[in-house]
């Protein structure tokens, strides 16, 4: 059985496995860790690679910790399922079944004869000993599911996770951390360009490599320095770079719209627009300077900002406007396609 339904125990365990994984060591590491007590998020510390051996120690003696939790719990919900599982659980969701048809078919005797009323009658009674004679096979599978699952599963007394244990490990880690602290945040992501981003609620903003917040939590969406951008794709973060040397990244100010910061918060980019042409705002090198192709919220239409944040090409087209590497101009799309500078002069490409 892949669902136990209300039951999501499992993918905890995988979970536990992931924050035990290998440490890979960059200069400068920002860290997640499990949380150790009701009410923390996300405890994120920053560590240097020279500490790299005893936050290891301290790491896995902190995963064998929270993976004897998540076993012992684990096991106390398999067993509970079991015992939902056993017999006299099928007998009583047997019962619920019968019940249900005859609620279904008192219902239909209320209706007058007809041959609709004689199919849905029997398509009703099929599908009903459809479900009570599959009940035996599914009972048993998700005992045996359980069974295999609770001999990897080991039971560890409270004390030998309690979180006294598990406080003394993370005040030693804390004292390790840059800046002798961990904080707490909802969401993080790793250091680029001397910066990470982290989440309070549903607002971002930017940490540097002493741990401190230099961009306050305030945005509904950031992309990484220099505006790595961040596509989801099957559960996977795939990370491209654009052609931007500036320590500057896309951010989105709610009830405003999307626009450009530095790495110390300060706006460059007036948050004024919005997603189209591209996910964020993003400068390519041309022969006449870098520019980029905007989606204008006041106005709804697209055009060209330089990077002074002013237009070198007013929003007033009604297709979205980007840059085509190959004849290194910029262009609408679709099949009547237009190429142009950055100021609206169009260029002959020579394509049909």
């Amino acid at each position: 059985m892949a669902n136990y339904g209300k039951y999501g125990f499992l993918p905890a365990i995988a979970l536990c496995l992931l924050w035990a994984t290998e440490i890979s060591w960059a200069q400068v590491k920002l860290v997640r860790m499990p949380v150790v007590e009701k009410g923390d998020t996300l405890l994120v510390g920053v560590f240097r690679e020279a500490d790299a051996e005893r936050f290891n120690i301290l790491w896995e003696e902190y995963n064998t910790l929270m993976e004897k939790q998540f076993n012992t719990e684990a096991k106390q919900t398999t067993a509970q399922m079991q015992g939902e599982y056993d017999n006299e659980g099928l007998r009583k969701k047997q019962a619920e079944l019968e019940a249900k048809r005859s609620e279904t078919l008192k219902a239909l005797a209320q209706l007058p004869d007809s041959p609709d009323k004689q199919k849905m009658t029997r398509e009703t009674n099929e599908a009903y000993d459809k479900m009570i004679a599959e009940l035996p096979k599914m009972y048993g599978q998700v005992q045996r599911d359980l069974a295999a699952q609770d001999s990897k599963l080991t039971t560890h007394a409270p004390a030998e996770y309690s979180n006294e244990k598990k406080y003394a490990v993370k005040r030693r880690l804390a004292a390790l951390a840059v800046g002798g602290r961990l904080y707490n945040y909802t969401k993080s992501r790793d250091f680029r360009h001397g910066r990470a981003a982290v989440a309070r609620g549903e607002r971002w903003g930017f940490i540097d490599e002493q741990g401190h917040l230099v961009v306050p939590c305030e945005y509904g969406q950031v992309f990484d320095f220099n505006n790595r951008k961040f596509y989801k794709s099957a559960g996977v973060f795939e990370r491209l770079d654009d052609q931007d040397d500036r320590p500057w990244t896309t951010a989105w100010k709610p009830g405003e719209g999307m626009g450009m910061i530095d790495a110390d918060g300060h706006v460059v980019i007036p948050f004024k627009f919005r997603s189209g042409s591209y996910n964020c705002i993003v400068f390519f090198k041309t022969s006449w300077g870098e520019f980029a192709p905007v989606h204008d919220v006041a106005t709804g239409k697209y055009g060209i900002i330089g990077r002074d944040g002013n237009y070198s090409l007013r929003p007033e087209s009604d297709n979205k406007i980007v840059w085509y590497t190959d004849v290194k101009s910029f262009g609408t799309t679709g099949e009547n396609r237009v190429f142009f500078d950055p100021y609206g002069k169009k260029i002959e490409t020579g394509d049909p």
